[in-house]
């Protein structure tokens, strides 16, 4: 899925699927991806995990997404690099008070939104933080003239940050305990 970014409002109306897995998507966009445990559509026969997205091309220098031109439009871009970006870095490189310097990010673990605003420096998104292959949204100025606009710059890596994303699921793992007859436990290990 990606998010409509000509959509005016901020509903779930905005998302909007790829026409199939070969869809290109430009540096600095954004999308959704849920990934289900059968291969084959229609097939119930599970696969299991982990499956794996692959992907052609080499890490951009720059990107410039497209911006909602709405006033208070949405648009939803990604971190164009394989390292963190600091987004107080790449709103300044903007050039474009068009921008209202908030990100907003869903964390699917707490199922909250991180927030995180560079003008003021206050958010849950530590310092701004956006480690590669996090998507976000921005959101246009209440009031637009020339158009916002966006540009993420080589400048703009850093280090740090935390990837906000589905946690991996955790090592299976069995616990062996020895007990006496009157329920004392002697002896527990976790392999």
């Amino acid at each position: 899925w990606t998010w409509d970014d000509s959509f005016p409002g901020d509903s779930s109306l905005g998302w909007k699927p790829v026409a199939d897995l070969d869809t290109t998507i430009s540096a600095g966009h954004a999308f959704l991806l849920y990934v289900f445990n059968e291969d084959i559509f229609g097939d119930s026969t599970s696969r299991g995990f982990p499956k794996l997205l692959t992907m052609d091309g080499s890490p951009a220098d720059a990107a410039s997404p497209d911006i909602n031109q709405n006033p208070n439009g949405f648009t939803l871009v990604g971190n164009p690099f394989p390292a963190t970006v600091n987004w107080n870095e790449a709103y300044q490189n903007s050039g474009s008070n068009e921008l209202s310097g908030s990100i907003y990010t869903f964390d699917p673990v707490s199922s909250e939104w991180k927030t995180y605003n560079s003008e003021t420096g206050v958010g849950d998104l530590t310092n701004g933080l956006l480690k590669p292959f996090q998507g976000f949204f921005v959101q246009s100025a209440d009031s637009i003239s020339s158009g916002p606009s966006l540009a993420f710059e080589s400048n703009d890596v850093t280090t740090g940050g935390e990837f906000y994303g589905k946690n991996p699921p955790k090592s299976p793992y069995i616990r062996f305990e020895i007990s006496t007859k009157d329920g004392h436990l002697t002896k527990r290990t976790v392999p």
